[in-house]
């Protein structure tokens, strides 16, 4: 008899997002809601990126100045394109990269 099958998945956020999130989580609600997302993230099993390498670097420049997006849309868009990963978002902005097939995004 077979054993189940796994899949591991690895889930990656960079701290650019981290603060993008932890900002929207004080302006949602309040400090107290966004600390504890701060906090939940420590705990989790996403791998906090708190480095940006020169590859995620020059794929960001290319997607700020290709596509209409921010730097922190562009270097989650590097970041997704350099590690061949799908990047999770409900941000609009990345339409037209999914679009151009620059990577997979998966839409929340």
């Amino acid at each position: 008899m077979e054993g189940p099958d796994y899949i591991w998945l690895r889930l990656y956020i960079s701290s650019i997002q981290v603060l993008e999130v932890y900002y929207d989580r004080i302006y949602v609600k309040d400090r107290e809601y966004a600390d504890t997302f701060l906090e939940s993230i420590h705990i989790s099993p996403l791998i906090v990126l708190s480095e940006i390498s020169t590859d995620v670097i020059r794929e960001a420049r290319r997607f700020k100045t290709s596509y209409s997006m921010s730097l922190a849309d562009a270097i989650a868009a590097a970041t997704a394109k350099i590690l061949g990963a799908a990047l999770v978002t409900k941000d609009d902005e990345l339409k037209a990269v999914e679009e151009a097939g620059e990577f997979s995004v998966l839409w929340l």
